[in-house]
């Protein structure tokens, strides 16, 4: 998406990331809601959604910064870790607060 709107859009590079960027977010978001935890996209599960994102950006960034500074470990060792780690932060936060559903309720 991004290389369309560069490319077909006429747009510069950093508008052209970030409607790549939106369009990522909300495929994720629907993806993540219809088939990944069964549910109705929503605002609130949109926002609580961003607020995860968020939440796992700052989280991923603090743990690079800390194994660099803390441990010998090198770059290509955490790194990985850091990868592994943070898509099972996100399912884990989003199985038990994005998209959460109230005990016995169906949607």
């Amino acid at each position: 998406m991004s290389l369309a709107a560069l490319r077909w859009g006429g747009l510069p590079p950093l508008a052209a990331n970030a409607c790549g960027f939106g369009v990522a977010f909300v495929v994720s978001f629907c993806g993540h809601a219809w088939f990944t935890f069964g549910a109705r996209p929503s605002v609130g599960r949109a926002l609580r959604f961003t607020a995860v994102a968020v939440t796992s950006a700052v989280v991923s960034s603090a743990l690079v910064l800390a194994a660099d500074a803390w441990t010998p470990l090198r770059p290509d060792a955490y790194l990985p870790l850091v990868a592994l780690f943070t898509p099972a932060f996100n399912f884990v936060l989003h199985s038990l607060w994005t998209f959460r559903r109230p005990a016995g309720t169906v949607e």
